[in-house]
C-alpha cells in the first residue's frame, strides 16, 4: 500500500473530531491499473489539504488476460475476480487494523472508497460485512468501515440483494447511460449484479444512510469523478460519516463541464461470446456414457466427417442430413497393412465406397422411400436412426400415394477392433400396426485395385450383405442384418519394389480369401473396447462437457493402434498416417499419456515406438529419424533435425516414470541417455540446443534454436535425473542430470526470454518480433518465470481465437495441439480460472459444434482431421495440467493442487500410472482452503490418505 499523509494541522476538526484515513481501491475493469495511477494524485493531494490520509492498495486482477469467453463463464470469473479482490481489501484493513496505532491511523475510523472494479469491491465488503459472509470472517466480530464512497460500483448476489445488520452510511455516483456497471441491474437467474438503483432501496430498507447521485446521460466515466466532487465527500464525511447525519440524498447533478468520454463495453473490453447452452447446440450429452446426440428435425443441411479406426482398418466416414431429411455418407477405407506404390508415409490403400444398401430393401415387394432422419449419436461408433415409409400401389403422385412410415431403421457405423473390416449394421422395426414382408437380398460387390499400384500387386475391396432375408415381421418386431466392407489380397506373381525408391523384387503372394466373421460378436467386441475405455480414468467434474469430450477424447487416443508386423503402432490417422510412428505425435504427445489410462494396446505401443526409435542410435551420434514409417522397415527425415531427439527423451522419460515398470525403464535407460547426449552435444555458445526446425516443419520460422527443443530437453534431464534414482543409476549421472536442467533453464530465460508485442513471455527464436503459440513450453515444464505474462500473450487478442490459439500473431493458422499445450501449460502454472474458460468453450465447440466429437490437427491445413495424438494432448491437459500431476519416481509423483474458483471439488478415478490403481479428489475446505484424498485400490482393500498441500503442491508416494 501507499500512504499520502495529510496536514497535521487539518487532520482534527475544531470541534475535537479526528477525520477519518481513507483507503482507496483503484478500477479497471479487474483486468488492469495499480496503486500507483498517477492520474489520482492530484485528488490525493487535495484530500490532504483537507486533513485526510489517503491510502491506497493493490489487489489480484481477477480479470487479467480473460478475452474470448462466453457469458455465463464470464459471470463465473467476474464473481470470482470481485471476490479476490475483497479478500485482498479485507486482508489490508486486517493489518491496519493490527498496526495502524503505531502508523498514526485510527483503525476503527476507516472510510473506504474506490472507482469502476474498485467501487464494485467497497460496495461488496460492505455487503459481505452485514451479512456475515464466511469472507467477512477474517475481521474482527462487529467491525465496519465509518463509511463507503463508490464511483460507478454494484453488488454481485445470488438471490435478493439484502443487508441483515445495519450498513455504514454510503455515497454512490453513477451515470445513467453506465455501459460497464449496471445503473439499475442485470440478472441471469438467481444470480443479481446490482446497481446504485438497487442498492439505495436495499440499504435504506436496512436502516442505512445513503446519498447517490445520478449523472444524466454520463457513461462510465464517473468512474473517474473523483476530482471534480471534492466538495460532496467532505460534505459526506464531516456530515454523515463523523457527526452522524441522517439526511438521505438521492439527487440528479448536470455539469456540462465534466468530463465525458468513449468507455467502450464490456463486449470491446473482454471479447465475450454468447452463450451455447448445451440445451441449445447441435449435439446434446447422452446420459450413462452414450456420447452425444444430435435431433436430426433441426439444422438441416448438414455435413460432418469422423474417423474410426481398429488394429487393421481406419475409416473416414463423411455423412450428411439433406435439406429433405435423408442420411448420406461416404467410407474412406483405409487398410494400414496393404502398402501401395510408393511404401511411403502415405502408401496405406485407401478407397472410398458410398454403396446405398438401403436402397434394394424391400417391404411388401416396394422399395423403402422418403426417409427421414430422427437422430444421430456418436459414441465410438456412429448411430443413425430414420424412419422409411414404402412406395405403394398408385402411379405418379395423386392422393394417397404416400404412406406414413412403416420401418424404423437404425444403422451403426464402425471399425472391426481387430480385424481388417468396417461394418455397417441395419436393425429394422416395424412401426406398423400390420405384418409387413421385408427382404434383404443377397449383395456382394467386389472393386480391384491397379495391379501395378500395391507394393503386394492386386487388392480386392468387397462389400458384402451378412444377413440377407426374406421374413415376415409381426408389429414390433425387429430384424437385423450387417453389411462388411473389408479389403485382401488377390495374390499371384508380383514384381514391385518394397519399399519407396527400392529395386523392383518378384515374388509370390499368397491369395486370401474374404472374411466371414461372426457379426455379432464383432458388435459386442466394439461396445466393449468403448465400455472398457469408460470404467478406467475417469473424470468427474461439475462441467458434464468436460467430462465427455474427455471420454471421448480417450477413444480417440486409443483406437488408432495398429498392429503390424513391426508390431503395434499407434499412427495419427486422417487419411494420411498408418503405420508409421513420429518424434513429436507417439513419443512426445501421446506415450507419456497411456500409463494412465492403462490400457494394454496402448502401452505395448508406446514402449515398441521407442524400441524402434532406439533401433537408429548411432556412436557418432548422428540425427535420430522423425519418423519411422512402411510397418517399420523405413524412415522420413525430410527436414532434418526437428529436434526429434529432445522430443523422444521427454517422451519416454515420463512414459518410463509414469508406467511404473523398473524392467521397462532399465530397457528405455539408454535411448534417454543416447538422446541426452546427442542434445547436449548441439548445444550452442548460448547454452540453448540448435536444431534444424521443429515439429511445425518449416511451415513457420523457426530460427537456428527453438523454444520448444530447450524446453523438451529440460524436461527430460529432470525426468531422467528422477528416473535414474529409480533403477540405480550412479548419483554422479542423475546429480549432473539435474545441474544440467537447472542451466537449461537459465539459458532458456537468458536466450529466449523477453517481451514480445507487450508481453513479458518468450521469443520463440533469436530475432522472433511476433507471438507464437509454442512460447506455452516452458509451462508445461514447470518453468513459472514468465508464468503471468505468456499466459497473458497466449490467451489474448493476438493469439486467441474462438478455433484457439493461432500459431502465429497475425496469421490465420492454427493446430489444436498448440492450444492444448498452451492451456495445459496454463492450468499447471497455477491459473486454472483462465484456463477453464478457454477450455470449457474450446470442448463445447469440438464436442457439441459442426464437427464432432474430437480435437482436430489444424486449419486450413488438413480440413480439421481427427488426427488420433491430439486426442491424447486433450486427455494431458486434464491429467498434468488441471490436476497438476508430475511424475517422480515409478511410484510417486507430485501434484500442483489446483480448484477452479467455481468447482467445490473434482476427482480421476482409476487413474492406472504408477503400477497402481488409485483415485484422485481435490476438494475445497470450509475454510475456502484445499485438500487432495488419495484412494488407493489394492487386493486387501482401499488405502485412503488425505494431504494438504504446502505452497500450492504435494508429493505422493503410492
Amino acid at each position: 500500500m501507499d500512504i499520502y499523509e495529510p496536514d497535521a494541522s487539518k487532520v482534527t476538526c475544531e470541534d475535537g473530531k479526528q477525520r477519518p484515513t481513507i483507503v482507496h481501491v483503484f478500477g479497471g475493469g479487474f483486468k488492469e491499473g495499480s496503486r500507483a495511477e498517477t492520474w489520482l494524485r492530484p485528488w490525493f493531494r487535495e484530500m490532504n489539504a483537507k486533513g485526510y490520509r489517503m491510502i491506497t492498495i493493490d489487489y489480484r486482477l481477477g480479470l487479467k488476460g480473460v478475452r474470448g469467453v462466453t457469458q455465463s463463464e464470464f459471470a463465473r470469473l467476474l464473481d470470482n475476480a470481485i471476490n479476490l479482490a475483497v479478500e485482498d481489501l479485507f486482508s489490508a484493513t486486517e493489518y491496519l487494523l493490527k498496526n495502524g496505532a503505531s502508523m498514526g491511523i485510527d483503525p476503527n475510523n476507516i472510510v473506504v472508497t474506490g472507482s469502476s472494479a474498485g467501487a464494485i469491491t467497497v460496495q461488496q465488503a460492505e455487503w459481505e460485512i452485514c451479512n456475515s459472509t464466511p469472507m467477512a470472517a477474517s475481521l474482527p466480530e462487529g467491525f465496519n468501515y465509518k463509511g463507503v464512497m463508490a464511483f460507478a460500483g454494484a453488488v454481485l448476489v445470488d438471490g435478493p440483494l439484502g443487508y441483515k445488520s445495519a450498513p455504514c452510511p454510503v455515497m454512490m455516483f453513477h451515470g445513467t447511460e453506465d455501459e460497464l456497471v449496471p445503473y439499475d441491474v442485470i440478472r441471469a437467474g438467481k444470480v443479481s449484479f446490482c446497481g446504485p438503483c438497487q442498492i439505495q432501496k436495499a440499504l435504506e430498507s436496512a436502516g442505512g444512510i445513503c446519498r447517490f447521485y445520478r449523472f444524466p446521460g454520463i457513461n462510465h466515466a464517473v468512474a473517474g469523478y473523483m476530482p471534480q466532487t471534492v466538495g460532496k465527500q467532505v460534505d459526506f464525511i464531516e456530515n454523515t460519516v463523523m457527526r452522524g447525519s441522517a439526511e438521505r440524498v438521492d439527487a440528479e447533478i448536470v455539469d456540462s463541464s465534466l468530463p465525458t468520454y468513449k468507455t467502450g463495453n464490456d463486449n470491446e473490453l473482454y471479447d465475450i461470446q454468447p452463450d451455447t447452452d448445451v440445451a441449445e447446440t447441435r449435439w446434446k450429452i447422452g446420459r450413462g456414457g452414450r456420447g452425444i446426440l444430435w435431433n436430426a428435425s433441426v439444422g438441416l443441411p448438414h455435413e460432418d466427417h469422423i474417423e474410426m479406426s481398429g488394429e487393421k482398418v481406419s475409416c473416414v466416414l463423411r455423412w450428411g442430413v439433406t435439406a429433405d431429411h435423408a442420411f448420406r455418407c461416404e467410407k474412406s477405407l483405409v487398410f494400414p497393412m496393404l502398402r501401395t506404390i510408393p511404401n511411403n508415409t502415405h502408401a496405406s490403400m485407401n478407397f472410398r465406397i458410398a454403396v446405398d444398401i438401403p436402397s434394394i430393401l424391400a417391404v411388401n415387394g416396394r422399395s423403402l422411400i422418403r426417409e427421414k432422419v430422427d437422430s444421430v449419436r456418436i459414441n465410438g461408433m456412429v448411430e443413425v436412426t430414420s424412419l422409411w415409409s414404402k412406395a405403394n400401389d398408385f402411379i405418379g403422385i395423386g392422393p394417397g400415394a404416400v404412406e406414413s412410415a412403416c420401418i424404423r431403421m437404425t444403422r451403426t457405423i464402425f471399425p472391426s477392433t481387430t480385424l481388417p473390416a468396417v461394418y455397417e449394421r441395419f436393425t429394422l422395426k416395424n412401426v406398423t400396426g400390420d405384418n409387413l414382408l421385408v427382404t434383404v437380398p443377397q449383395f456382394c460387390q467386389t472393386a480391384s485395385t491397379d495391379h501395378y499400384a500395391g507394393v503386394d500387386g492386386t487388392y480386392l475391396v468387397r462389400a458384402e450383405i451378412d444377413g440377407d432375408v426374406t421374413a415376415w415381421m409381426a408389429p414390433g418386431e425387429e430384424l437385423t442384418f450387417t453389411v462388411v466392407y473389408q479389403a485382401y489380397r488377390e495374390g499371384g506373381k508380383v514384381t514391385s519394389p518394397l519399399l519407396a525408391g527400392a529395386a523392383p523384387v518378384t515374388r509370390d503372394i499368397p491369395a486370401e480369401s474374404p472374411l466371414h466373421p461372426d457379426v455379432d460378436s464383432e458388435f459386442v467386441a466394439r461396445q466393449a473396447f468403448v465400455l472398457g475405455l469408460g470404467s478406467n480414468l475417469v473424470l468427474d467434474t461439475p462441467d458434464s462437457v468436460l467430462n465427455e469430450m474427455f471420454r471421448q477424447s480417450k477413444i480417440r487416443a486409443t483406437e488408432s493402434i495398429f498392429r503390424t508386423k513391426g508390431g503395434l503402432m499407434h499412427g495419427p490417422g486422417g487419411e494420411s498416417y498408418y503405420a508409421a510412428i513420429w518424434a513429436n505425435d507417439q513419443a512426445e504427445y501421446i506415450d507419456p499419456f497411456f500409463p494412465y489410462l492403462g490400457n494394454a494396446n496402448g502401452n505395448e505401443s508406446a514402449l515398441n515406438s521407442f524400441r524402434h526409435f532406439a533401433r537408429f542410435m548411432t556412436h557418432d551420434y548422428k540425427p535420430i529419424p522423425s519418423s519411422i514409417i512402411a510397418e517399420g522397415e523405413d524412415i522420413w527425415d525430410g527436414c532434418g533435425d526437428r529436434g526429434d531427439a529432445a522430443m523422444i527423451a521427454y517422451g519416454a522419460s515420463r512414459y518410463a516414470l509414469a508406467r511404473g515398470d523398473k524392467a521397462e525403464a532399465k530397457e528405455l535407460w539408454p535411448l534417454i541417455q543416447w538422446c541426452l547426449e546427442y542434445c547436449r552435444r548441439n548445444i550452442n555458445e548460448e547454452g540453448v540446443v540448435a536444431s534444424d526446425t521443429d515439429e511445425l516443419e518449416n511451415r513457420f520460422e523457426s530460427g537456428d534454436a527453438n523454444l520448444c527443443t530447450s524446453t523438451l530437453y529440460y524436461d527430460a534431464l529432470l525426468s531422467a535425473s528422477y528416473l535414474g534414482k529409480e533403477i540405480g543409476v550412479s548419483a554422479s549421472v542423475t546429480k549432473d542430470y539435474l545441474r544440467r536442467s537447472k542451466e537449461m533453464a537459465s539459458a532458456i530465460e537468458n536466450y529466449f526470454g523477453g517481451q514480445v508485442s507487450g508481453y513479458e513471455t518468450y521469443r520463440y527464436y533469436k530475432g522472433n518480433t511476433l507471438l507464437r503459440s509454442w512460447i506455452c513450453m516452458p509451462l508445461i515444464a514447470g518453468i513459472a518465470d514468465r508464468a503471468a505474462g505468456t499466459s497473458a500473450a497466449l490467451t489474448g487478442p493476438e493469439l486467441m481465437t474462438e478455433n484457439g490459439c493461432l500459431t502465429e500473431q497475425g496469421s490465420d493458422v492454427f493446430w489444436d495441439r498448440a492450444t492444448l499445450y498452451a492451456l495445459r501449460g496454463i492450468f499447471y502454472t497455477g491459473n486454472p480460472d483462465m484456463a477453464l474458460g478457454i477450455l470449457h468453450r474450446f470442448s463445447q465447440r469440438r464436442l457439441l459444434g459442426d464437427h464432432v466429437p474430437y480435437a482436430v490437427e489444424a486449419w486450413p491445413e488438413g480440413s480439421q482431421r481427427h488426427l488420433s495424438a491430439e486426442s491424447g494432448l486433450y486427455c494431458r491437459v486434464i491429467t498434468e495440467g488441471l490436476f497438476g500431476i508430475r511424475p517422480t519416481g515409478l511410484r510417486s509423483f507430485m501434484m500442483n493442487v489446483n480448484l477452479p474458483s467455481g468447482w467445490n471439488e473434482m476427482s480421476l478415478h482409476h487413474i492406472r500410472a504408477f503400477g497402481s490403481d488409485f483415485d484422485l479428489k481435490v476438494f475445497r475446505t470450509s475454510g475456502n482452503g484445499l485438500r487432495v484424498t488419495v484412494t488407493e485400490h489394492t487386493a486387501s482393500g482401499d488405502k485412503v490418505k488425505e494431504l494438504t498441500p504446502r505452497q500450492g503442491k504435494i508429493s505422493v508416494n503410492l
